[in-house]
């Protein structure tokens, strides 16, 4: 029994420790984001404070453990900041930079106690004895003095007053799952705060009961903040609870007492009627992402069990019936809705991402000399969990981009008549049932003929190609290619944008660049809502079938044979209204040369990451369809021109085409031959 009883305390306290790792991670992302737009933000003091909470939140997290180091250095740092709320220290662009080295520690410290690793003892030594420069410093500037007090002047015109409130809680609130420390965070949150605990009723250690609250509070509060909203902040306290709410220094302003109420105890109803009703008992929930991917799993199969019998019925006789069908219409849509709900589980905004941005574009642009102000929209897009965890390094390296190569020295852009000051924007929306992510900058945009010149040196275009604009942007994803002049710690070294590429291909994306000469450049990504489900179109080639990303199909027609062009070397291609297109046909492509070889095509055009166009031939075009993605990539290993697998409703599996495998050897090949000239001696172009 002891040891049984040994098993449940250590689970919990490891599940505890995980949900507090999970916590400093987020703190640590808001605390980056606060710090790194800190001297430049117009609300100076809420970032401060914001900041403060975030640290203030880890260290007593960390000394709830008994992370020793990590509570120091989390102490220390909040000293630093308490420096800054005070108005002792002066926030400028170099403490913000000593700030954010600070965070980086701490960010390393906390790593260092989840993952059991040992960093060097002086690690933080030179940040500990920085902050506690910061801690001590004093301003002796009058003005400084007088605004403070200017400030608390304007404060208490504004409509600040002094609370006083009295706390004493039902005892068994640990049992209704309420948290002191939260509520004192919150009431924190809304102004200047003192506390006192009154323990007079905490019995001896040996008859102590871990499940009943013994404390009591007497909390001072200044703030402009209406008392409602005070008042709310008790909303998990008023069940059995003894609350008092009185404002200080106004006779006329009645104390407001919520007594306990043992019939609304029991029923869970609030007590106090001049609250408003908040129900916030249902927030959020942290669950594993395993089970959610289990079960996303299930409703995948779900989806294809209800393909079969939709399948089975309708070629029946009981497809006739009207009171069925009736009812596998309702279960579909049913289907539909969990499907969609399940998904949504998964989603989480893209703020997450964007919210490491202004740090990445602050310490290039400090690197380089670069002047340069980030613009965000669009942060609450939401978008798969699995998507944002494999976005996050490509769009670093894209923004690092835009800001290095992008953006020009001060001293260019005031000649070329621009403000001294870059702009970057980064942008996300949800667009035709995909996330769109943009990254543009008001740069000189690319020099094509650098890049043209590069690809051509480096062999992979031919001297004589004829390119389009578009087609010499889209170049820059070429592995090996760079036009920076030296290497240094940011680029020149030819890696980076085809490392970029690969990863969005492989999370079912594209990616694309525009640029205007002298006026910018915007990189932009198109991504699937989810990895698990997608729209797709169903083709046959000989025996087998295929799905085609619908996303990717830019129109579908019927040609005869006689209007492909067989060009050595290049393979086959098809005019389409006066523009020759690669063509591949899937049962050559794939080696089973069991196709109808008839006299009739049908073509579907398809649109790569990089605005390739190719006809993809077919035997039989059979439709569009939501399909479950299966990767095939732990059995089969990578095949090329697949991306994956789908099981029909019929229980037959069909293979997901690669769209950007295919094309891209396709449109190579045509590219880096003199196909161009050889064409302008053929006629009869087939116009779609």
């Amino acid at each position: 029994m002891q040891l049984h009883l040994r098993y449940n305390v250590m689970t919990s306290f490891d599940q505890f420790r995980t949900t507090f790792f999970q916590e400093c991670d987020e703190l640590l992302g808001t605390l980056e984001q606060q710090l790194s737009i800190l001297d430049t933000a117009p609300d100076q003091k809420e970032r401060v404070d914001a900041a403060f909470r975030c640290v203030h939140s880890i260290k007593g997290g960390a000394a709830m453990f008994g992370f020793g180091r990590l509570t120091d250095f989390a102490h220390q740092f909040e000293s630093a900041l308490d420096s800054l709320r005070s108005g002792r220290t002066s926030v400028c662009a170099d403490l913000g930079n000593r700030l954010l080295r600070a965070a980086d520690i701490l960010s390393d410290l906390a790593e260092e106690v989840r993952a059991g690793a040992i960093l060097p003892s002086q690690h933080e030594h030179a940040s500990l004895a920085d902050l506690k420069t910061i801690a001590t410093a004093k301003n002796e500037t009058v003005p400084n003095t007088l605004a403070i007090v200017k400030k608390e002047i304007e404060q208490h015109q504004a409509g600040f007053c002094t609370y006083r409130i009295n706390l004493t809680p039902n005892p068994a609130a640990f049992k209704q799952g309420t948290e002191p420390l939260a509520l004192i965070r919150k009431l924190a949150s809304l102004g200047n705060l003192t506390t006192e605990a009154d323990a007079t009723v905490l019995p001896a250690l040996a008859s102590m009961d871990p499940g009943v609250l013994y404390l009591s509070w007497v909390f001072t509060l200044d703030t402009n903040i209406a008392e409602s909203e005070i008042r709310s902040a008790f909303d998990f306290y008023v069940n059995g609870a003894n609350l008092v709410i009185a404002r200080i220094g106004d006779p006329a302003d009645e104390a407001k007492t919520v007594e306990p109420d043992k019939d609304a105890a029991q029923s869970g109803s609030l007590t106090d009627t001049n609250a408003p009703i908040r129900d916030r008992r249902v927030s959020s929930i942290r669950v594993d992402l395993d089970r959610v991917d289990k079960l996303v799993d299930l409703v995948s199969e779900v989806v294809v069990a209800q393909s079969a019998v939709l399948q089975i019925v309708s070629k029946s006789q009981a497809g006739t019936d009207p009171h069925l069908m009736q009812s596998l219409g309702q279960l579909q849509h049913l289907i539909q809705g969990l499907q969609d709900s399940v998904m949504s589980i998964r989603a989480q905004p893209i703020r997450s991402i964007f919210g490491r941005m202004p740090r990445v574009v602050r310490d290039v642009a400090e690197a380089t000399g670069r002047l340069v102000r980030l613009e965000t929209s669009g942060e609450e897009t939401e978008i798969d969990k699995t998507i944002v965890e494999k976005l996050s390094d490509p769009l670093i390296h894209i923004v690092r981009n835009a800001v290095h190569h992008g953006v020009e020295a001060p001293e260019q852009r005031l000649l070329a008549g621009k403000p001294e000051t870059g702009t970057v924007r980064l942008s996300a929306s949800h667009q035709n049932g995909n996330i769109t992510i943009e990254v543009s900058d008001d740069g000189a945009g690319i020099d094509r003929d650098a890049v043209l010149a590069q690809a051509v040196k480096r062999g992979l275009v031919a001297s004589d190609a004829v390119l389009t604009d578009r087609e010499i942007e889209n170049l820059i994803f070429s592995p090996g290619l760079s036009t920076a002049q030296s290497v240094t710690g940011i680029s020149g070294r030819g890696v980076g944008m085809d490392v970029v590429r690969r990863n969005i291909l492989a999370i079912g994306g594209h990616i694309s660049i525009r640029s205007v000469n002298g006026q910018g450049t915007k990189t932009t990504i198109v991504l699937p809502l989810t990895l698990a489900v997608m729209d797709g179109m169903l083709v046959n080639s000989a025996a087998e079938q295929y799905v085609i990303p619908l996303s990717s199909v830019v129109e579908c027609f019927v040609a005869p044979r006689s209007a492909l062009i067989d060009i050595p070397g290049s393979g086959k291609v098809v005019s389409i209204r006066n523009r020759h297109i690669p063509v591949i046909e899937l049962n050559e492509q794939f080696g089973n040369g069991l196709g109808k070889q008839g006299d009739i095509l049908q073509v579907t055009v398809v649109e790569s990451s990089l605005g390739q166009l190719t006809g993809i031939a077919v035997d039989e075009i059979q439709g569009s369809q939501q399909i479950v993605v299966k990767s095939i990539r732990d059995t089969c290993g990578s095949i090329a021109g697949i991306a994956g697998a789908s099981i029909l409703g019929d229980g037959s599996i069909a293979l997901i085409l690669d769209i950007n495998g295919l094309t891209g050897t396709a449109a190579n090949a045509f590219r880096q031959t003199k196909a161009s000239k050889h064409l302008t001696t053929l006629s009869g172009d087939f116009a779609a």
